[in-house]
């Protein structure tokens, strides 16, 4: 029997939002989580760029590794995991990619020709994101086959052919996959994002830009779409304050100017994903385990969750493919 962590592999981590809001909202109900990033920056980059990671690598929550994924050959995430998070494949709970989104987005695809709009590769620098998908993807599927309640997600700009490419759309086509769609200003969460203040001309906090997003999901119940969410429009919380233009905007339309009281995006924060994003994906993906029987998340015996106190602790059992759990005082074992 292990003490159970909830573990999560991160890809093209950028900010790391994905694991940071699983360690925060772990934290939060009272158990512990532990996850991987895996980006080409060198690690004085990436927290110069994203200082907000610092606290979960000093206390060892999160643990990066610097690696060009041109370079990695299919089974090497896998042996990353093993590595240096020190469990088996099959016990990854969570898994969450994020590609360059360049060879995908129409506005990409307005200047030069990566791709068809089926999302065929057509260039050089389209095929090598080609094939760091297929990389990706394949780990998605070994992952999903050794352990089948893991939440894995793929996210790329709804305005971009990432929905249409063949490599996607055939996942869709195995059992419990699917693709939802959400904006981020929408799913924004003020406790995990800032919360959004000042004056109109001048808004300050979480605000987030409308940015529309698809995300290729899996572990979310049988139709993720229902908890996703869109822009409200002028109720929408990232807009200025009686109008309809949102605070931030991603690129400025070369037709106009910015409208009062919005400014652009700064640029490295352009793919950098609201915590609250992956928060509600947590909430989806734990309720969607409690509905299963054997869930790892919920005492088998009892019912309830665990804690971090010694007694009120969840053990789950290391066989592959076993998700049953109980609390030290429900199981009927002796620690040794």
């Amino acid at each position: 029997m292990l003490l159970e962590l909830f573990y999560m592999l991160e890809v093209c981590c950028g900010s790391g939002a994905s694991s940071r809001a699983m360690i925060t909202y772990m934290r939060r109900i009272g158990r512990g989580g532990r996850s991987l990033l895996i980006d080409i920056m060198t690690l004085e980059v990436l927290l110069a760029t994203f200082p907000e990671l610092r606290p979960y690598l000093e206390d060892g929550s999160i643990v990066y590794f610097e690696a060009c994924l041109t370079q990695m050959r299919q089974g090497d995430l896998q042996l990353l995991v093993e590595g240096l998070l020190g469990i088996p494949w099959s016990r990854l709970h969570s898994y969450h990619v994020s590609l360059a989104c360049t060879t995908w987005s129409w506005a990409c695809l307005s200047k030069k020709r990566y791709r068809t709009l089926e999302g065929a590769a057509l260039d050089y620098k389209a095929q090598v994101v080609e094939k760091l998908l297929a990389l990706t993807l394949k780990a998605a599927k070994d992952l999903h086959k050794v352990n089948g309640k893991a939440m894995i997600t793929f996210e790329s700009p709804k305005h971009g052919s990432f929905k249409s490419n063949a490599q996607v759309q055939a996942m869709l086509r195995i059992e419990g996959f699917w693709l939802v769609e959400l904006d981020y200003c929408a799913m924004a969460d003020e406790t995990l994002d800032g919360a959004v203040y000042g004056p109109a001309g001048n808004r300050q906090g979480g605000v987030q830009p409308k940015k529309s997003t698809v995300v290729l999901v899996s572990g979310l119940g049988d139709d993720p779409q229902k908890g996703m969410d869109k822009c409200a429009g002028l109720k929408c919380p990232m807009v200025v304050p009686g109008t309809n233009h949102h605070v931030v905007v991603l690129c400025q339309p070369s037709s106009r100017k910015l409208h009062s009281g919005q400014r652009l995006v700064d640029v490295n924060r352009r793919s950098a994903m609201p915590m609250g994003v992956y928060a509600r994906f947590m909430r989806l993906h734990l309720a969607w385990l409690q509905a299963l029987d054997g869930t790892s998340f919920w005492c088998s015996k009892c019912g309830d969750g665990g804690g971090l106190e010694d007694d009120d602790m969840l053990l789950v059992c290391d066989s592959v493919g076993c998700g049953w759990a109980h609390h030290m005082n429900c199981s009927s074992l002796e620690l040794k």
